[in-house]
C-alpha cells in the first residue's frame, strides 16, 4: 500500500495540532483511500495513534483517532516490535 507523503504529512501535522478524526473524516479531508491502513502505517512509523470509541447523542458509536503520548506499555510494545523511531 502506498500513501502520498503529502497526505501523511498533512495528517500528522493536524494530529500534532490536537485534532481528532474518524476514518471517514480522514478519507474526505486528506484524500486517503484507506484510512485504517494509514493509521496502521503511522503506528508502524512510530507515532502513538490512539483510537477512542465515541457515542453520539443518537446512540451511534464510532472511533476517533488522535495522536497521544505513549504509555509505558506502548513503549514496551514498540521496542518489542522493533519500530525504528518513536515520534510524538
Amino acid at each position: 500500500m502506498s500513501h502520498s507523503k503529502t497526505q501523511k504529512a498533512k495528517l500528522v501535522r493536524s494530529f500534532k495540532n490536537g485534532s481528532e478524526y474518524t476514518a471517514s473524516q480522514i478519507a474526505s479531508r486528506f484524500g486517503v483511500a484507506n484510512p485504517t491502513a494509514m493509521i496502521n502505517f503511522l503506528r508502524r512509523d512510530g507515532y502513538a495513534i490512539y483510537a477512542n470509541e465515541v457515542t453520539n447523542s443518537l446512540g451511534q458509536t464510532y472511533t476517533k483517532y488522535r495522536l497521544g503520548r505513549p504509555t509505558l506499555i506502548w513503549l514496551r510494545l514498540v521496542l518489542h516490535c522493533s519500530v525504528p523511531v518513536l515520534r510524538v
